[in-house]
């Protein structure tokens, strides 16, 4: 099985004082007029949020959790099937994400792009005062252009919009050991598949996808529209426009709203690719 490491974040660096407030320095309330403060805080939000609501939503983000990416160790032996995979998608960069991530970055950019009604081609954001794009051609173009026709449906989107859709039976087969499938509900409706129950290559292409494609902390089991996304990595002939898909699962992130007074946060993914962008 290939060998896979986490990303991590950057140590930030020590900071030098300077008579003049740095734009992170803490600034004791004590030392400062309360109309000071006020205008200090002004001056922050403006250069680095574009409201002072988003600034309110990154404080909210210093509580959620991290989910980095996966490098992946392509080496020949290891599962040439997978590694074949990867290199036919144009997916090597997707597959070694950067070393490390910067944490504010990551976190201003899903600040400032919170609440942000945006056409879906032309998506964009700010970090520390620069507008950042994360439109799908955008993502596509910094992965190395893997599926360039972005006006154009692949495969895998053409199958999701089909009534009949992939077929469950069709899926179990690819993924599933012999006589293992999805688990049934109490109302006989199949939901979810296990890791255990699948077969060896499907869980190499699992962990890979629940890193770096669409990143969840639960990877015990994946539901119908997850091993519908899994089947179709895994086929040789079927084309995947990982760029929307990594747009979509962005913007849930973006988008969501934390139960309040409740344990339940939401989650940062792509922490890599977004340092990157």
């Amino acid at each position: 099985m290939p060998r896979v490491k986490h990303t991590a974040p950057i140590r930030p660096k020590k900071r030098q004082r300077t008579d003049v407030p740095c734009f992170n320095d803490v600034i004791p309330s004590q030392t400062l007029e309360e109309d000071q403060l006020t205008n200090f805080h002004k001056q922050r939000t403006a250069r680095r949020f574009l409201n002072e609501n988003k600034f309110r939503r990154y404080e909210e983000l210093t509580q959620w959790r991290f989910l980095p990416e996966r490098r992946v160790d392509l080496k020949p032996g290891d599962c040439d099937a997978f590694l074949m995979g990867v290199l036919r998608r144009n997916w090597k960069k997707l597959a070694e994400p950067m070393w490390k991530f910067d944490e504010e970055i990551v976190r201003d950019f899903y600040a400032n792009a919170w609440a942000e009604r945006q056409d879906r081609n032309h998506r964009k954001t700010m970090v520390w005062g620069r507008r950042i794009s994360y439109s799908p051609q955008a993502i596509d173009d910094f992965l190395g252009n893997p599926f360039p026709k972005q006006e154009e449906k692949c495969h895998y989107q053409r199958l999701c919009s089909r009534k009949k859709g992939f077929g469950n039976r069709k899926v179990v087969v690819a993924l599933c050991m012999p006589s293992k499938g999805y688990q049934i509900a109490a109302c006989g409706k199949e939901t979810r598949i296990r890791r255990g129950d699948m077969r060896m290559l499907s869980q190499v292409w699992l962990t890979f996808m629940l890193a770096n494609v669409v990143p969840i902390g639960h990877v015990s089991n994946i539901n119908v529209a997850r091993s519908n996304l899994l089947f179709s990595m895994i086929q040789n002939d079927y084309t995947i426009n990982v760029a929307r898909i990594i747009l979509d699962e962005i913007q849930q992130k973006v988008d969501w709203e934390s139960i309040r007074g409740a344990e339940r946060l939401g989650t940062l993914g792509f922490p890599a690719l977004i340092t990157g962008l």
